[in-house]
């Protein structure tokens, strides 16, 4: 009989304080109400995030600290504070966004039309310069002599001068041969692309390297390359950091949105699908058996690795 007597007790004791704290009520929903709309409606940055943290804790903080089981006791109050602030620092972390798209400038490309292949015995010159030809050489005909002696001698024909094929997109100016960051940036021209320079951090330093995303709209399609230049002293620990970057979460939240396609029947950037491959455009060294053993790293994370170094720039050129 007395068990009941407490349970009736409290449960009265429980409706009355809350039909005294009407506030507390409206302040947890409106909390609930912040943390959802941070979550779902607003898109997801490093500033929204923490912004949606700080408020949902002012909303919460003052229902928690008068709980009416919680508020008997000053130890209760401090540890259910506690316990906020854990779930919600936890929460911050796993919607945290990725730091390959905290990006400084971020520069969109539009696509650039390949030049048409030719044969390299047969350069074209531009449509601007390009030289008539010579007219068709006939069998000569034997000249009348002329009845005076100042007759005019004949002048021989201008030479045509020679072009030169147009430079390759590849090229850079004053006829120097393209490096491999002006490849990075030049490889795929039929693709719409977005590239930036981020800070990548391996083993509590932060490496400068460059970034793009390549958007298929044709097969609806979309993949990610890095650049990792000659001044990363271990190109192989920063391959290591790229993997694992949550490429497919960042691709979806990063902060430049574009659509491409035919007129009426355009493809939104977010109906693209990430198709798990990255190039790393790289010119520091990388040995057979680091190249073996990022290719299992990123295979045993579903990535799909390409490695494209001194080797290929000297193709290309």
């Amino acid at each position: 009989m007395g068990s009941g007597k407490w349970l009736r007790e409290q449960r009265k004791e429980q409706r009355s304080a809350s039909f005294r704290k009407p506030v507390d009520r409206w302040l947890g929903l409106a909390g609930m109400a912040i943390g959802l709309l941070f979550s779902v409606v607003i898109p997801r940055s490093q500033g929204s995030v923490a912004c949606g943290l700080v408020l949902t804790f002012a909303l919460l903080a003052h229902p928690v600290w008068n709980f009416w089981w919680i508020e008997k006791t000053i130890w209760r109050r401090i540890v259910a504070q506690c316990i906020l602030v854990g779930l919600l620092a936890f929460i911050g972390y796993a919607y945290w966004p990725s730091p390959l798209f905290v990006s400084r400038n971020a520069v969109p490309q539009e696509p650039k039309a390949q030049p048409a292949p030719h044969s390299p015995s047969l350069p074209v010159a531009p449509a601007e310069t390009r030289p008539v030809p010579p007219p068709i050489a006939t069998a000569p005909r034997r000249a009348s002599p002329q009845p005076t002696s100042n007759a005019k001698k004949s002048t021989p024909p201008t030479p045509i001068p020679k072009t030169r094929s147009p430079r390759s997109s590849e090229s850079t100016d004053n006829n120097k041969p393209a490096s491999l960051k002006d490849i990075f940036l030049s490889d795929f021209s039929t693709m719409l692309k977005v590239h930036s320079d981020m800070d990548l951090p391996v083993d509590g330093t932060s490496l400068p390297i460059t970034w793009q995303v390549y958007l298929d709209y044709d097969s609806k399609s979309e993949f990610v390359g890095f650049f990792i230049s000659s001044r990363i002293p271990d190109p192989y620990k920063a391959c290591v950091a790229l993997s694992g970057l949550d490429h497919e979460n960042s691709l979806k939240h990063m902060g430049t949105k574009t659509s491409g396609g035919i007129v009426g029947q355009m493809t939104n950037q977010d109906d693209l699908i990430f198709t798990g491959r990255i190039y790393i455009y790289h010119e520091g060294d990388l040995s057979i058996e680091q190249r073996a053993e990022l290719i299992r790293l990123y295979r045993s994370r579903k990535l799909d690795l390409q490695f494209r170094g001194i080797d290929y720039m000297l193709l290309r050129r």
